[in-house]
């Protein structure tokens, strides 16, 4: 099959942009705090539009708010939970809809601007946009996490699994603490763009629990999640693009597609390993 030269940068973009999120999200998952994700990406939105009317529409400028607004809600989360009697997640919750609503009320008041419209599409993504400079952006972002993450293994690994052990062997578990989460508001800056805050949480969390049935060890998992994240987010490019019909004025939106084959492909890799384990069971597996 011979590929549009318009589908190629999305293509390439959203297949790496699944490979990092998919792997960097994993930790989310194995440290049992998946909302994180959502949270974060969610409280992006303020960001993004306090980045333009600070800076204008540059994409580097809109994307450096959301990462900064990510972290101030992080910071928010972790002072409410350390100094009240809130929990966790409903820590999250409360944030997630707090910074949900500033930012629907920024993005409003951004339209009104004359270089304001379009700022919506970070609620849904815009991958079909995606240029060779935004993979780029992808690669470079990706590196950076993985990388930090790879320096520093042992006490990710440690603080994903036991902070209370970790703790007691001498290690910095704040520090671990922040660089994993470090890593995922970079997942979460690169794949804003692609899919939107509204799907971003699924691009982070779903890769990792399609994966979950078939690995018991962790850095099985991250490769397993990440090839999850791309071949579902490879897929949803291609047919979008060629679901489309611009002379029908049909459009299929690229983020939302990704997402549903993403569903697709959890659903089919639990219904295979369920199937894998009747059949083993059937055949005496089981005695």
């Amino acid at each position: 099959m011979v590929i549009d030269a318009g589908l190629q940068p999305v293509l390439i973009g959203t297949t790496l942009l699944g490979a990092v999120t998919g792997s960097l999200g994993t930790f989310a998952v194995v440290r049992r705090q998946s909302l994180l994700g959502d949270a974060l990406s969610h409280a992006a939105l303020p960001g993004v539009a306090l980045g333009f009317f600070l800076f204008g529409r540059e994409t580097p400028f809109l994307l450096l708010g959301a990462g900064g607004a990510g972290w101030l809600a992080l910071w928010a989360v972790m002072i409410i939970t350390r100094r009240g009697r809130v929990s966790f997640d409903a820590t999250l919750a409360g944030i997630l809809s707090v910074t949900f609503g500033a930012g629907l009320v920024g993005l409003r008041k951004a339209q009104t601007q004359p270089q304001g419209a379009g700022l919506e599409l970070y609620l849904v993504g815009q991958a079909g946009t995606l240029s060779y400079s935004d993979v780029s952006a992808v690669i470079a972002v990706g590196l950076l996490a993985l990388i930090g993450i790879g320096l520093t293994w042992n006490l990710c690994f440690s603080v994903s699994f036991d902070p209370t052990f970790a703790q007691t062997i001498g290690y910095r578990v704040k520090v671990g603490e922040a660089i994993l989460v470090s890593a995922l508001v970079l997942a979460v800056v690169v794949g804003l763009q692609a899919v939107g805050a509204a799907l971003l949480s699924a691009l982070l969390v779903a890769p990792a629990i399609a994966a979950r049935p078939w690995v018991n060890r962790l850095i099985p998992l991250i490769i397993l999640a990440g090839l999850f994240g791309s071949v579902s987010c490879a897929l949803g490019a291609i047919l979008s693009h060629y679901l489309s019909d611009p002379t029908h004025r049909l459009s299929i939106p690229t983020g939302p597609t990704i997402v549903l084959c993403l569903s697709a492909l959890t659903i089919l890799s639990f219904l295979i390993h369920w199937l894998r384990k009747q059949i083993w069971l059937r055949q005496g597996g089981g005695t």
